[in-house]
């Protein structure tokens, strides 16, 4: 809180908890349109589906690494340059769009 803040609104904000994912939901649900809502579940469902790629890899480099601590990993792959650059160049573009 900052400390220009009379006490009262002090009182008032430091009280204050964000909503939990239920909540959320429960108040998207009753307010919100059809489309925001299927947003709301799609997103949450691409969440999960991250956390449990993350989690598949993260055990493997793991148990790998535990195997072999000289290992080294790198960024040589093909794929994975062509895509880094495709990155950097969309990147660019678009700075250059925004800077104008």
């Amino acid at each position: 809180m900052g400390r220009d803040m009379s006490p009262a609104t002090r009182w008032w904000f430091g009280g204050y908890k964000p909503p939990g994912g239920g909540e959320i939901q429960g108040r998207l649900v009753a307010y919100a349109s059809d489309a925001i809502v299927a947003a709301y579940e799609e997103s949450g469902k691409a969440e999960s589906q991250a956390f449990l790629k993350f989690s598949v890899w993260k055990s493997a480099y793991d148990r790998v690494h535990k195997e072999r601590p000289d290992l080294e990993f790198s960024d040589d792959d093909p794929e994975q340059v062509r895509a880094s650059k495709a990155l950097h160049s969309a990147q660019g573009k678009l700075g250059r769009k925004t800077r104008r």
